[in-house]
């Protein structure tokens, strides 16, 4: 059965207005998902801001969240979990808030704190820092209660 990415895409939409608005306090902009071949696992966003203008109206700001096709068929906690883990590296672009290190290779010890301030635990890897994420059973409870299917 092939799985089709723009329903997925849709589902991520959803759940990017979801999370943003019980996590975020509906702080972040627009966070547009998109499955791509480039990434061979995982997720990562285009810290980039991209503008659409249509009729003439104020252009919508939004920014690109990639997924790699890998994640269409990975868990739902897992997909859930990496997008939250996008959205807070973008809340802490956004807000000056330093979640990676100094060559943006590890999240460092700001980034666990924030994490764990949403109610994630987060474990220390030995090669790429505090990326042993793993959702609380209220997270999970939270994507369970979204009306979607993934």
């Amino acid at each position: 059965m092939k799985v089709n990415l723009a329903e997925k895409e849709h589902c991520l939409a959803v759940l990017i207005k979801e999370i943003n608005s019980k996590y975020f306090n509906n702080r972040l902009p627009a966070f547009v998902p998109r499955f791509t071949s480039r990434l061979k696992s995982g997720a990562r966003y285009d810290p980039r801001k991209y503008s659409l203008t249509a009729g003439g109206s104020a252009p919508a700001e939004f920014y690109i969240v990639e997924f790699s096709e890998s994640m269409a068929a990975a868990p739902l906690y897992d997909v859930c979990t990496e997008l939250f883990v996008q959205m807070a590296l973008l809340f802490g672009q956004l807000n000056d808030l330093h979640f990676v290190s100094r060559h943006g290779y590890y999240f460092n010890e700001s980034f666990k704190l924030f994490m764990q301030s949403k109610g994630f635990s987060v474990s220390k890897s030995p090669s790429r820092g505090w990326c042993n994420i793993t959702p609380s059973e209220k997270f999970t409870f939270f994507i369970d209660g979204i009306k979607f299917k993934f």
